[in-house]
């Protein structure tokens, strides 16, 4: 099974993500319903004891559904960051006699494929194992850094870095109809009432108010080798990956009820994570600028256009 895996490197996908889309193209299967939850948004209230950035307020709480990736579409996988590096080790070999296919989570820091944070920057990186080296221990995977290039991870650096073990398994799925309205409805209800102080769209406008009068350049201190890292890059490049996912799981569930609404609601989901992609790249920019605060002034418009055209969407929904 390993020679059949192409790894994917789909922008809309995280690396783990893409490695499980990656398996169930090689298995026959989809894996879009494990996105059923992932259009949300959250931006905290400040804290008067911390920093005034407002990255580490903002996150796209997107979250995939690996139970729903068992129900629906029959893949399971086996979590595991509680094992040592030995043990990790371990059942990478076992994998590999069965020709299976394991995964490594490991710290970024210690991979030296990925030039970027290599022995700069701690977060984690996910790659396919597809063997070892039986005399030195090394480690060789693929991974959407090297695409179809099998890179190696030499084991001192694997003692160091490993922090997750992934298990693939190809198993009955257990869920054979669906209610696609009630799905649809629960996705616009979470977000129109969402039990806390501000509303989902009131946190998002008020995201927009704070980009005004951001400090661009304190925003990405500690996180210059790699700045998409930062949280404020980071996380909105997360909530437009959410809303182009939430569609690719409206498009899995419109291809069995075949309605308007669906495509309709994908479609709108589609555009609006197209803007959000324009807010990630003018933020870039923003960055990269000597003046940043024109650009910051119309990100800041944007946002609030977004807020607005989002809770219509979800008031839409609930109203069909």
């Amino acid at each position: 099974m390993l020679d059949t895996i192409t790894v994917k490197n789909d922008e809309m996908l995280d690396c783990h993500e893409n490695l499980i889309a990656s398996y169930a193209s090689s298995v026959g299967c989809d894996y879009e319903m494990m996105f059923i939850r992932a259009w949300d948004f959250r931006f905290g209230p400040a804290e008067q004891s911390t920093t005034q950035l407002i990255g580490p307020r903002l996150s796209a709480q997107r979250t995939p559904d690996y139970e729903w990736l068992r129900q629906f579409h029959g893949i399971s996988l086996e979590m595991n960051d509680r094992l040592s590096s030995d043990q990790v080790y371990r059942h990478v070999q076992e994998e590999l006699l069965q020709n299976n296919p394991v995964a490594v989570g490991m710290d970024a820091y210690w991979c030296p494929w990925y030039k970027a944070p290599y022995q700069k920057m701690h977060f984690m990186h996910y790659t396919f194992v597809t063997r070892t080296d039986k005399d030195n221990g090394d480690l060789y995977g693929i991974n959407i850094i090297e695409g179809s290039q099998p890179a190696r991870l030499p084991f001192t650096h694997f003692e160091q870095g490993c922090l997750e073990l992934t298990l693939f398994r190809r198993v009955a799925a257990t869920q054979i109809s669906l209610d696609w309205e009630k799905l649809l409805k629960q996705a616009a209800e979470k977000l129109l009432h969402n039990g806390r102080s501000l509303g989902t769209f009131d946190e998002m406008r008020q995201f927009a108010a704070s980009l005004v009068a951001v400090d661009i350049k304190a925003e990405v201190e500690g996180y210059t080798a790699l700045p998409l890292i930062a949280p404020l890059f980071y996380e909105t490049r997360e909530t437009f990956r959410g809303r182009r996912q939430f569609a690719m799981a409206l498009d899995w569930m419109n291809r069995r009820a075949h309605t308007a609404v669906l495509a309709d609601a994908s479609a709108a989901l589609q555009d609006l994570s197209s803007r959000w992609r324009t807010v990630f790249d003018l933020l870039m920019k923003a960055y990269f600028s000597p003046e940043p605060a024109e650009v910051m002034a119309y990100i800041s418009t944007i946002v609030n256009g977004l807020a607005d055209d989002e809770e219509k969407l979800a008031e839409s929904i609930l109203s069909v």
